[in-house]
């Protein structure tokens, strides 16, 4: 048998590996133009153009490449299409066009750390040790279950660990919310983890939506720390840590307001005719917003304290003391088939009790070097390795696995397939959606068709790469997805989904609908995306496109690989 000091050395192996690979051979890359000396003062700070947001965190280290040259900086601001980065040298007063090398491995770097965290502490060992050998018994009342949420709140009540599987559309979030909302009422500390910022959103707009439904919401109760896309959590109570703050330190909010505005303007002049003036201003204004940052940071601090539930992505779990100083009586991390079997190991570590939430039928975790420590740790989800899945091949369920197995939100000519050939029958569909889904179905752009595939084969040769990334794009692809989700709109229709596997096709659309439907982005959920960002979500209108087509010569990995 494993011990556990074993497997947190091999993930820590595994980390290592991934990110010598990524120093060496891979990174996101960004084309970055016009970039002009902002000061020379401690390092070389640069301001650059950039087509799209880069949405890179600041304090980021990155790597420039220019004219065959490469060294090594970091993120000042990268808001809006403009970026600010300090790098160790100069490169000249201008630099007309250059490449951005930007990946995360700060964030592997600092799983390392946590995991030599756990081998220090007897409890988190024994909490590891349970999630990857969950061979002891159930010892849960079945006879005393009433409802399926009733038998999660008792499987997480009386065993340490509970895996939770949840094909599209069976209510895993409802079923998630509304546990986590039973451990509240008991005022339990509850830890809601996930891989994307989107999937902490939708279950934390769901448990406040629960929570205010019962006249049980007592501001601050129930946290959404770090950048969340908060599209989910418009309509709710405040609960993020930016409306706390408005509402607790309004004059403290404020000033950060006027200072990113002013900001935004400063960046625009400068695009426009960079002038010194302009630039020796924006520096002093990134020190004052650095230093109100500071003071928000402490007020965070504060709200993490005095919150019963937070809610907030891995990264930010493993990167943040706040959270990872902490235990809680219960984890919930979800969307646990695209984390790394070291992030849930870790979360496992944070909590008296754990529940395991994914769907391993659905995307795996991404890692990319072929390292063989990588392959079996990174690139495999937690349901894998820790024998889960073995149990469902061998057509049973483990026991401390509980499978959602309704589904309510496709219409069932959508969900023929993947019942019968995905899920092996275990899943089927709750009489609702018969009815629920007809007038989702009855409108255009193809009425009476749940379902429809759009053949653009003969339409000419528009699939290029992108010259940065090598990332694919189809013009008339994009164009005539746009169409769809036009007529979509035009039909009635105000939740509408468009989902690519290539990150340029999803850059370009985003860029289309930023240009031409701006007004009807207020008044819709209207979403492009990669569909790495989209798991855990859903639409009434889901448009898919491959993007492959001539003159390329063959289809790309993500869509012919073994694990596409």
């Amino acid at each position: 048998m494993t011990t556990v000091v074993s497997y947190l050395k091999e993930w820590q192996q595994a980390l290592q590996n991934e990110i010598n690979y990524l120093k060496k051979f891979g990174s996101n890359k960004y084309l970055v133009s016009n970039g002009r000396l902002l000061s020379t003062e401690g390092s070389f700070c640069y301001y650059f153009e950039t087509s799209t947001s880069l949405r890179i965190p600041v304090g980021s280290t990155i790597r420039l490449e220019w004219g065959g040259m490469s060294q090594n900086g970091r993120i000042l601001s990268s808001e809006g299409i403009g970026v600010i980065i300090a790098l160790e040298q100069s490169f000249g007063d201008l630099i007309s066009e250059a490449t951005l090398y930007h990946d995360p491995w700060e964030l592997l770097e600092q799983l390392i750390e946590r995991l030599d965290e756990i081998k220090k502490d007897k409890q988190k060992r024994l909490r590891v040790r349970k999630l990857m050998d969950p061979s002891m018994p159930a010892t849960h009342p079945v006879e005393k279950i009433k409802s399926t949420v009733h038998e999660l709140v008792l499987r997480s009540k009386y065993n340490p660990v509970t895996f939770v599987w949840g094909p599209p559309g069976t209510g895993k979030t409802y079923t998630l919310a509304r546990t986590a909302a039973n451990k509240y009422f008991q005022e339990k500390r509850v830890l809601i983890l996930s891989h994307s910022n989107q999937a902490v959103d939708v279950l934390i707009g769901e448990l406040t939506g629960f929570i205010k439904k019962k006249n049980r919401f007592r501001e601050g109760d129930v946290l959404r720390y770090g950048f969340g896309t908060s599209e989910q959590l418009a309509d709710r109570e405040a609960v993020t840590t930016s409306e706390l703050l408005e509402k607790q330190d309004p004059g403290l909010a404020e000033e950060k307001v006027i200072l990113l505005e002013e900001r935004k303007h400063l960046k625009q002049d400068i695009a426009r005719s960079f002038s010194k003036r302009d630039t020796n201003q924006l520096l002093e204004l990134e020190t004052k917003i650095a230093r109100v940052l500071d003071k928000i940071r402490q007020k965070e601090i504060q709200f993490v304290e005095d919150a019963f539930v937070v809610g907030t992505t891995l990264a930010k779990a493993a990167s943040d003391p706040v959270i990872f100083e902490k235990t809680f009586d219960v984890v919930i991390v979800d969307e646990a088939s695209m984390a790394y079997v070291p992030q849930a190991a870790f979360a496992a570590a944070l909590g008296k009790r754990v529940i395991i939430c994914g769907d391993f039928k659905q995307l795996p975790p991404i890692a990319a070097s072929r390292d063989p420590f990588v392959t079996k740790w990174l690139k495999e989800d937690i349901f894998h390795r820790a024998g889960i899945v073995d149990w469902v091949k061998d057509g049973k369920l483990h026991p401390h696995l509980f499978l959602l197995k309704e589904q309510r939100r496709m219409h069932p000519d959508i969900s023929a397939f993947t019942n019968q050939y995905i899920y092996q029958s275990l899943v089927g569909d709750h009489e609702s959606v018969w009815k629920s889904r007809n007038k989702i179905v009855e409108s255009a752009p193809f009425p009476s068709r749940s379902s429809v595939l759009v053949d653009t084969s003969y339409t000419g040769a528009h699939c290029i790469t992108e010259r940065t990334s090598q990332s694919r794009m189809n013009i008339w692809q994009v164009l005539l997805s746009f169409q769809l989700i036009h007529e979509s709109y035009v039909s009635g229709l105000r939740s509408i989904g468009y989902v690519t596997p290539y990150r340029a096709q999803a850059q370009l659309m985003e860029l289309i609908l930023e240009d031409l439907y701006e007004k009807e982005r207020r008044l819709a959920d209207i979403i492009a995306a990669t569909v790495h960002r989209f798991q855990g979500s859903e639409r009434d209108v889901m448009i898919f496109d491959t993007v492959e087509g001539v003159p390329q010569t063959r289809a790309g990995m993500l869509v012919t690989g073994k694990d596409s």
